[in-house]
């Protein structure tokens, strides 16, 4: 039999691509949590107020991540005093999927000696720890990353981490299948190696963290399994692996002769490999080259037989034949097929091109209908655009004849119509204004952002504090929200005369104030609207000096991204802002604007971008 080693070079691309399918999905699900923590993290800088803000943080991000195990921060000794030295609050998913909350902090519980604490304090980024059995929810095995945590000021006060449970990270890797092996790849029984191929994952000290053999998980290390066998290759491949390496070599691995494939998982010290016995490379080869060889002859004597047979009696039906084909392939599409006298297999090829002429005719019948439904389909989604670009204000400046206030405002939808929104409208010297972001695109958005605009727009009329005005949105919103989507919201009044400014925030981006510096607009986190009928809102004051502008924005705008998939972020919409801080609104909205642009490049973008800027003058 040929070594495994003179493989084509195809199949071997063809197994290193599953190897990079799997190995992508892991650090998929591994950025996803980091990202999430770094989310986390920033919420509980917002909410350090006292531990019970903090436990309430988390809790809310866990409720949009179900599939996270749970948010923890563990914070330096003495923190918060009421908590004494230890405080860890924790968030998490019991077994029956209900979130409960509690501080698994205490001097049992000493997290501040252990390895990971102090690991994640020194690093920048974060980092992922080895996994190990939960001790608080029925000794799952998880894995945790871990991030540095800094209040506003830029102090270190502790960590901020996600779980995850290694189960659920084995599931994904159960859902992986190939054309070549039609099983999961994980999902091989015991006595069935030799038929399959499969994927393994080790920490950094040899310890499984993924294996078919799900008592090797956590429980088994391959640096001791290879210590069992006299052969010297299983000692290399743990050496390359623990290394960080990639490569392939061919061994017997657990009694089968396989060929093994390796590579590290990104941003951890873990390591993946796929495991491919010989019948695997092999046995379907020959079975495929001995029925082409069978189809080959059958097909060769099939068409000798017929050649004699039908070449004396048919060549004038098929010349005939054949100049017809000539006038269908000009576009004469109805031209008439001779007439075969013969019940034989020209007949039956004159009847297929007989019906392929009439497929063609339906066929370009049919485009024809298509392409005008889709332009019509275009027209009406134009339409839809200029009616939803209609019901936001549009010109500016919106009132020319005051001179003590600048507004400027935009709107750029990712899809033809999309789900953000912005108003504004000036009663008895107080300018009433809103933005929003609506879950999802297109057609569905634009209709929950034309229900919220109408909302807005009725109760402005009668009411002026902010919160009452939000929920009497949110009231009917919520009350007929089948699809249960929800709309994230910021309404405020500026008494144009004293500059006090009254606000509420629903679940949306923290606006900024800008004048002789940049800061976050101080806001409560509330639900957004439509996920609770009853919610209930509070109003909050601040006053608006001079030259003061507040700039409210979509997450649109921080979530854009570039071509190398890293987010534009707060901080750097932030350093925009301060070197623009001196320009009027409109100069402040469109160089925002021109900064993102330049940021995004050629990257498709994602979500509707949305900015408002209020100036006192």
């Amino acid at each position: 039999m040929a070594s495994l080693a003179a493989m084509s070079e195809e199949t071997n691309g063809r197994y290193f691509g599953i190897l990079h399918i799997a190995n992508e999905k892991v650090e998929k699900i591994l950025k996803e949590n980091e990202d999430a923590v770094i989310n986390v993290a920033d919420e509980v800088q917002y909410s350090l107020q006292s531990p019970a803000t903090v436990m309430e943080a988390l809790a809310s991000e866990l409720q949009l991540n179900p599939n996270t195990q749970g948010y923890f921060a563990a914070f330096e000794p003495n923190y918060f005093t009421s908590k004494g030295y230890f405080f860890e609050p924790y968030a998490y998913w019991k077994a029956n999927h209900q979130l409960d909350t509690l501080d698994v902090g205490s001097a049992k519980h000493n997290y501040m000696a252990r390895q990971w604490y102090q690991d994640a304090l020194n690093s920048e980024n974060g980092i992922w720890s080895d996994p190990y059995f939960d001790e608080v929810n029925n000794g799952q095995v998880l894995c945790s990353f871990v991030s540095p945590l800094r209040d506003r000021q830029g102090k270190l006060i502790g960590v901020v981490g996600s779980d995850v449970s290694l189960s659920w990270l084995m599931e994904r890797l159960e859902n992986i299948e190939t054309r070549s092996n039609k099983r999961g790849l994980l999902n091989i029984k015991e006595n069935d190696s030799s038929l399959g191929f499969h994927i393994f994952v080790i920490s950094k000290n040899g310890t499984y963290i993924a294996h078919p053999d799900r008592k090797r998980i956590l429980k088994g290390n391959m640096i001791e399994y290879a210590k069992l066998t006299p052969d010297t290759l299983d000692d290399y491949l743990v050496k390359e692996m623990l290394s960080q390496k990639q490569g392939s070599l061919s061994m017997k691995l657990d009694g089968v002769r396989s060929h093994i494939i390796y590579r590290p998982i990104e941003n951890t010290q873990w390591s993946m490999a796929l495991v491919i016995p010989e019948l695997a490379f092999f046995g379907p080869g020959i079975l495929l080259g001995v029925t082409t060889l069978l189809l080959i002859l059958i097909s060769m004597q099939t068409t000798y037989y017929f050649c004699r047979r039908t070449i004396n009696k048919n060549t004038e039906p098929l010349k005939a034949l054949a100049d017809s084909a000539n006038e269908v392939a000009k576009g004469n599409f109805v031209s008439a097929l001779p007439d075969i006298k013969y019940n034989d297999e020209i007949r039956e090829l004159r009847d297929s091109f007989a019906s392929m002429q009439l497929s063609l005719v339906q066929y370009i019948q049919e485009l024809e209908t298509t392409t005008a439904k889709k332009a019509a389909f275009d027209r009406e989604l134009n339409i839809a655009h200029s009616i939803q670009m209609a019901m936001v204000p549009a010109v500016f400046p919106p009132f020319p004849e005051r001179h003590d206030i600048d507004i400027f405002g935009s709107l750029k939808t990712a899809k033809s119509i999309g789900g953000d929104l912005f108003d504004f409208f000036i009663r008895k010297e107080k300018l009433f204004f809103c933005i929003g972001d609506v879950s999802g695109k297109s057609i569905p958005a634009a209709l929950v952002m034309t229900v919220i605009h109408a909302l807005f727009r009725t109760v402005v009329i009668h009411e002026e504090e902010p919160s009452r005005m939000v929920s009497m949105i949110n009231q009917p919103f919520s009350e007929d929200n089948d699809q249960m989507m929800f709309c994230t919201f910021f309404l405020g009044v500026l008494d144009l005369k004293t500059g006090e400014l009254s606000y509420t925030n629903a679940g949306h981006e923290p606006p900024l104030l800008i004048n002789d510096k940049v800061t976050l607009l101080d806001v409560t986190r509330n639900l957004p609207l439509g996920i609770m009928a009853d919610q209930a809102y509070n109003t909050q004051h601040i006053m608006m000096d001079k030259d003061t502008t507040l700039f409210i924005y979509t997450d649109g705008l921080t979530d854009a991204t570039n071509i190398d998939n890293q987010r534009f972020s707060r901080e750097r919409l932030i350093k925009t802002a301060e070197i623009m801080k001196q320009t009027d609104s409109e100069m402040l909205v469109n160089g925002i604007i021109q900064t993102i642009d330049a940021y995004v490049g050629k990257a498709e973008q994602a979500d509707d971008l949305t900015m408002l800027a209020i100036k006192m003058k």
